[in-house]
C-alpha cells in the first residue's frame, strides 16, 4: 500500500467537495485522494485476474465432472463480464468497474442461489466475497445492505423449500463440488483479506511513525521551554544576586536541568595563571568542593585553555583526565568556560555516570547560551565582592596603622620625622601620619606607589633621588641618605632628608626598604641665612648687585611656584612627559574658555605644537572633532586610523597622524577640557590604553582645577574642599560603573528578548502541523483508535493550541517592548467604549453594567493604550463572569494631586499578599481551569504604562472585586 504524504493528505482533505447524485453518493466515497484512487486501481488489477483464473478453473472442472449446459453458460457469462471489467479498468473507469464488480458478482451469486442448490448450493456462502469487495471499494452502507439482502434471500429460500414451494437443483451439491467451491471461495477470500490486511498494517505503521514524531516534537517543546526558563532565571540572577555562592548555586541548578543530570560543579578562576577552585558541587562533585585545578589540567583546564566548550564521551580513557578523580566513575563530561569580555572567570562542569550517556550538540549550545549570561552575572558579583574585600582590608589596615602610629607620634613629631616602608615586589609604600604632615598632604591624597612620592620632588633633584633608590633596589648598596626639595600643594618649597635601609631574604635578594623622611627646611634656611650673611659681609660693597641677586632668587621661586600652579605650564610639562615617555607623534591639551563653546589649545609638543599655540588653535565643543566630542560626551574616544576617520579636525600641521585618543579632563563633575594623544602608527592604541591614559588625565584635571581654585579659596577651606570633592569623585566613579553594568544588563535583556521572539516564530510551524494532523487523525481514523488513544490525541491538540496561544502572548509582549512610541491625543473613553462593545457582542447573554466616564483625554500611543485597555477590560469581564450582576467602571480620580485612571470591577478579587506577583510574566493568581489565560496580559499592561512614563497598581480583596489604577506620564 502506498503511504500518503502529509502534503497530499492536507491538500486532498481540504479541497472543495464535488456535489454528486444521491445514488452515487450512496455507493461511492466522494473525497478519494489521488493516492487512494491509485491504491484501489492496484487492488482491482490484482483481484480481477485472480477471479478470471478461478472462474476458468471452475469451468474446466465443470466440463470434466458434470458438464451441465446452464451452469456452463452462467460461468461463461461471469468470465466474459470479468474480461470486460478488466478492459474498462485499463481505460480508467475506476468507479464503474468497482460498482459493477461488487454489484454484478452479488447479483450473479443471487441467481446462482436460486438456480443451483438454494441455500445448500455453493453460491450462497460465496456471496461473502461480494460483501468483502463492497466493503473495500464502496461505502460501508452498501456492504451492510448486501449482507441484509443475502440473509433475507436465504431466509425466503429456506422457507420456500421447507413449505414445498421451491425445489432446488441439487446436481452440483455433491461433497466434491462442495469442497471445490469452498476451496475457490477460500482462495478469493484470502486474497481480499490479504490485500486489506496489508493496507491496515501499513496504516498502523504510519500511525506509529506519526505518534513517534509527535512525541519527539513534544520533547523538543519541553526542552525549549526549560531552556528559556533557565535563561530567564539567570537573567533575574544577574539583576538581583550579589553573593557569589547563591549565584553559583542558581546557575548550576539551571544548567543541570537543561542537560538532565544531577552531577555538576562550578569552578572560579582564582589566579592570573588561570588556576581554578571548585566553589559549588552537586552529586559526585560534592566530595571535591574547594579542590584547585591547574591550567590545562582536566576538563576544566582544557576548556579554559581553548576558551571553548569541551565534551568527552569516556572521561577515564581521555588523555587529559585527572587520575585522582577516577573513583568518581565519570562516564561523560562537558565543561563550558565562562568568558566575561573574553576574560575567563570560571567553568560550568556537567557529568553523567550512566553507561553510554552523551551530551548532545543541542545541549551544549543551550548551556553555552546560559554561560554567556552566567559569566556576566559572575563578573558582576566578583566585582562587588572585590570592592567589599578591599573596603574591609583597608579598614583593618587603617586600624593597625593607627595603633602603631599612635605609639610613634610623640617621638616623630618631636624630631619632625616620618617613617616609610617600600615592598619592592608589590611596589606599595606605607607612610606614617607624620610623613603626610611633612609632605603637606592628607592620607587619601597620597598614593600607595613610589611614583607619587617622586612626583613631589623638585624636578632638579628628582634624578639624583631616583638614582639612589635604583641602586639600593638592585642591591648595589645597603643604605642611602639623600637631601632633596619638595613642592607641596600650596606651592611652597621645603627641604627633606631621606634615609633608607635594605632588607634581604634568605637568598640575599632585596625584598624591602624601610627608612625615615625628615623635614630639614629650618636647617637649610639657617644655612642659607648664614651663607647670605657671609655673602653680605664679603660683598658689602656690591649692594646693588646683592639686591639684583635677591630679585633673581625671588623671580626663580616665583617661576617655580607658577610652574606647578599655572594650568598652562603644568599642562606643557605633562604633554612633553607623555610624548617622550610613549614615543608619540603629538600630544596637546585643550581647556574650555569662559563661553564653554570653544576648547583652546593651552599646551602642545613639537614644532607643530608651537605653531598651533601661536595661532591660538581652538576647536568647537561638539561632534566636529575628537576633542570636542570627548568634552561634550564626557568620555574617551579612540580612532585607530584617524587618516581615514571623518571625526577629526583638518590640520595640515599634523599630516602623519594615524591613530588618536581623546580623553576628557573632568574633575569633580566639571569638564575642564581634553587631551589629544596622537601616533603616526595605525592601530597604535587599544581599548585598554584608555584606562591607563585616563588615570593620568584625571590627575592632571584635578591639578588644573586645584590651580584654578587656589586663587579663590583660603588654604584651610581648600583642604576641606579637596576631601569633599575626592569623595564626590569616587561616588561619581562608582555611579558610572553601576550605569555601565546596568547598560550591559539592559543589552543582555534586549538580546534575550530578541532571541525569545525568534524562537516563538520558529515554534509556530510545528505547532500548526501538530494541530492539523491531529485534527485529521481524529476525523478520519477515530474508528481505528481505542478510547485512550483518542483521549491522548485530544490532549495533544489542546496542548498545541495552548502553546500557540502562549507564543502569541509572548509575541505581543515582545511587540510592546519594540514598538516605537507615537504620541498623540488619545480619547480613552472612546477606546474603552469600543472594547466594551466587542466584549458584549461576544457574550450577549451576560448581564454586565459597563460605566465609562466621558472625555478621558491623554497623550500617548493609541495602539499601545488600546492594548493596555483591552487587557484590563478583558480581565474585568473574565473575573466578574461568576458575579450575577457584574459591574465594570472606567473612570478617573485625583490621588496626590495627580490625575489617575482606573478600571474597577466587582468580580472575584484576590489577596493583596500576592500583589507583588500580579504584573510578572506567566504569573497567575487563579487556576487555568477556573479562569483560562496565560498570565501575560498584566505584564503587557505594565510595560505599556511604563513606556509612557507612568505607574500601575491594584487594590483588591477576595470576593470584593479589583481596581487597577494607572497614570500616564508621556
Amino acid at each position: 500500500m502506498e503511504i500518503l504524504t502529509d502534503e497530499t493528505r492536507l491538500t486532498d482533505r481540504y479541497n472543495k467537495k464535488v456535489k454528486m447524485p444521491w445514488w452515487k453518493n450512496f455507493l461511492f466515497i466522494a473525497d478519494l485522494s489521488a493516492p487512494e484512487r491509485a491504491l484501489y486501481r492496484r487492488w482491482l488489477m490484482a483481484i480481477i485476474p485472480i477471479a478470471l483464473a478461478l472462474t476458468l478453473l471452475y469451468a474446466i472442472i465443470l466440463l470434466t465432472l458434470a458438464p451441465e449446459r446452464e451452469a456452463l453458460i452462467f460461468v461463461g457469462v461471469f468470465f466474459l463480464t470479468l474480461l470486460g471489467l478488466l478492459v474498462l479498468l485499463w481505460r480508467g473507469h475506476l468507479q464503474l468497474v468497482s460498482a459493477t464488480l461488487c454489484l454484478g458478482t452479488f447479483a450473479g451469486f443471487l441467481v446462482g442461489v436460486i438456480r443451483f442448490g438454494g441455500v445448500r448450493g455453493a453460491s450462497y456462502p460465496t456471496m461473502i466475497i461480494s460483501i468483502i469487495l463492497a466493503a473495500m471499494f464502496l461505502r460501508a452502507r452498501v456492504a451492510v445492505t448486501m449482507g441484509i439482502i443475502a440473509i433475507l434471500v436465504g431466509t425466503v429460500m429456506l422457507l420456500a423449500e421447507s413449505m414445498g414451494w421451491y425445489q432446488p437443483n441439487l446436481t452440483n451439491t455433491t461433497p466434491l463440488f462442495a469442497w471445490m467451491n469452498g476451496t475457490l471461495m477460500f482462495l478469493m477470500a484470502a486474497t481480499l483479506l490479504g490485500l486489506a490486511g496489508k493496507s491496515i498494517r501499513t496504516i498502523l505503521g504510519s500511525f506509529r511513525n506519526e505518534i513517534r514524531e509527535r512525541l519527539r516534537v513534544e520533547n523538543t517543546l519541553r526542552e525549549t521551554s526549560e531552556y528559556l526558563t533557565a535563561l530567564h532565571a539567570t537573567t533575574l540572577d544577574i539583576i538581583n544576586r550579589r553573593e557569589i555562592l547563591p549565584l553559583l548555586e542558581s546557575i548550576l541548578n539551571q544548567a543541570e536541568q537543561l542537560v538532565k543530570t544531577e552531577h555538576g560543579y562550578m569552578d572560579i578562576v582564582i589566579n592570573e595563571d588561570l588556576s581554578t577552585q571548585e566553589q559549588v558541587g552537586h552529586g559526585i562533585f560534592k566530595t571535591i568542593i574547594g579542590e584547585i585545578t591547574r591550567y590545562n589540567e582536566g576538563a576544566t583546564g582544557q576548556a579554559l585553555a581553548h576558551k571553548k566548550t569541551l565534551r568527552i564521551e569516556n572521561y577515564n580513557e581521555w588523555e587529559y583526565h585527572r587520575p585522582n578523580l577516577e573513583y568518581l566513575n565519570i562516564r561523560a563530561i562537558m565543561a563550558v568556560p565562562l568568558l566575561a569580555q573574553e576574560k575567563p572567570v570560571g567553568v560550568i562542569g556537567l557529568a553523567s555516570t550512566e553507561q553510554g550517556r552523551e551530551f548532545s550538540t543541542e545541549q551544549a549550545q543551550q548551556v553555552e547560551q546560559l554561560a554567556e549570561l552566567a559569566a556576566l552575572a559572575l563578573d558582576n558579583a566578583l566585582l562587588h565582592q572585590s570592592e567589599q574585600e578591599k573596603l574591609n582590608e583597608r579598614q583593618l589596615t587603617e586600624t593597625a596603622l593607627r595603633e602603631s602610629q599612635e605609639r610613634l607620634n610623640l617621638a616623630l613629631e618631636a624630631a619632625k620625622m616620618g617613617l616609610w616602608s617600600w615592598n619592592i615586589a608589590s611596589g606599595n609604600v606605607i607612610w606614617s601620619d607624620q610623613a603626610y604632615l611633612i609632605f603637606g598632604l592628607e592620607a587619601d591624597e597620597f598614593g600607595t606607589g613610589l611614583e607619587h612620592y617622586l612626583q613631589l620632588i623638585y624636578p632638579a633633584d628628582r634624578e639624583r633621588v631616583v638614582q639612589k633608590i635604583e641602586q639600593i633596589a638592585r642591591g648595589a648598596i645597603d643604605e642611602y641618605s639623600v637631601e632633596h626639595r619638595v613642592v607641596d600643594k600650596g606651592g611652597k618649597i621645603r627641604w627633606l632628608q631621606g634615609y633608607g635601609k635594605l632588607t634581604r631574604n634568605a637568598n640575599n635578594q632585596p625584598i624591602n626598604i624601610a627608612g625615615t623622611i625628615s623635614d630639614i627646611t629650618d636647617s637649610k634656611r639657617a644655612e642659607r641665612a648664614l651663607r647670605r650673611a657671609d655673602f653680605n659681609l664679603e660683598r658689602n660693597a656690591a649692594a646693588l648687585q646683592r639686591r639684583s641677586t635677591l630679585l633673581q632668587v625671588g623671580a626663580e621661586v616665583s617661576r617655580a611656584a607658577s610652574a606647578i600652579l599655572d594650568s598652562t605650564q603644568l599642562g606643557q610639562q605633562v604633554v612633553e612627559l607623555v610624548r617622550l615617555r610613549f614615543a608619540l607623534y603629538y600630544v596637546g591639551m585643550f581647556l574650555i574658555d569662559e563661553s564653554s563653546q570653544w576648547a583652546v589649545l593651552r599646551a602642545a609638543t613639537g614644532h607643530a605644537g608651537k605653531k598651533m599655540l601661536t595661532r591660538q588653535q581652538r576647536l568647537e565643543v561638539g561632534e566636529t572633532s575628537m576633542v570636542g566630542w570627548a568634552i561634550m560626551n564626557r568620555q574617551a574616544r579612540i580612532a585607530l586610523d584617524v587618516g581615514k576617520e571623518a571625526v577629526r579636525f583638518n590640520n595640515p600641521l599634523l599630516p602623519e597622524t594615524r591613530s588618536e585618543i581623546a580623553l576628557p579632563l573632568i574633575s569633580r563633575g566639571q569638564a575642564l577640557g581634553a587631551i589629544t594623544i596622537q601616533s603616526a602608527q595605525e592601530a597604535a592604541f587599544s581599548r585598554e590604553d584608555i584606562s591607563s591614559f585616563q588615570m593620568m588625565t584625571d590627575q592632571l584635571a584635578n591639578a588644573i582645577l586645584n590651580a584654578q581654585l587656589y586663587d579663590q579659596l583660603q588654604h584651610e577651606l581648600e583642604e576641606r574642599k579637596a576631601v569633599e570633592e575626592e569623595i564626590r569623585h569616587l561616588n561619581d566613579e562608582l555611579e558610572e560603573r553601576v550605569q555601565l553594568r546596568t547598560a550591559d544588563l539592559q543589552t543582555a535583556n534586549h538580546e534575550l528578548e530578541a532571541f525569545s521572539y525568534s524562537v516563538s516564530h520558529d515554534l509556530r510551524a510545528p505547532l500548526r502541523a501538530i494541530d492539523g494532523f491531529s485534527h485529521i487523525i481524529n476525523d478520519d481514523y477515530a474508528a481505528y483508535l481505542p478510547e485512550e488513544g483518542r483521549q491522548l490525541l485530544n490532549r495533544v491538540r489542546r496542548a498545541a493550541q495552548e502553546m500557540g496561544q502562549l507564543i502569541d502572548d509572548i509575541l505581543r509582549l515582545s511587540r510592546v517592548t519594540r514598538t516605537e512610541l507615537r504620541l498623540e491625543s488619545v480619547n480613552l473613553s472612546s477606546l474603552a467604549r469600543e472594547i466594551g462593545d466587542e466584549l458584549t457582542s461576544r457574550e450577549p447573554q451576560r448581564s454586565v453594567t459597563l460605566t465609562i466616564d466621558e472625555n478621558i483625554i491623554t497623550q500617548g500611543d493609541t495602539r499601545l493604550l488600546r492594548v493596555a485597555l483591552e487587557n484590563l477590560l478583558n480581565n474585568a469581564w473574565k473575573f466578574s463572569g461568576k458575579t450575577e450582576k457584574a459591574l465594570i467602571h472606567v473612570g478617573t480620580s485625583v490621588q496626590n494631586n495627580v490625575t489617575t485612571c482606573f478600571v474597577r470591577d466587582n468580580g472575584v478579587g484576590f489577596d493583596m499578599a500576592y500583589a507583588d506577583k500580579l504584573f510578572g510574566a506567566f504569573q497567575r493568581l487563579h487556576s487555568a481551569d477556573e479562569f483560562p489565560g496565560t498570565g501575560i496580559g498584566l505584564a503587557i499592561v505594565q510595560r505599556v504604562i511604563h513606556r509612557h512614563g507612568g505607574e500601575i497598581w491594584a487594590e483588591s480583596a477576595p470576593g470584593q472585586g479589583t481596581t487597577f489604577y494607572f497614570t500616564l506620564g508621556a
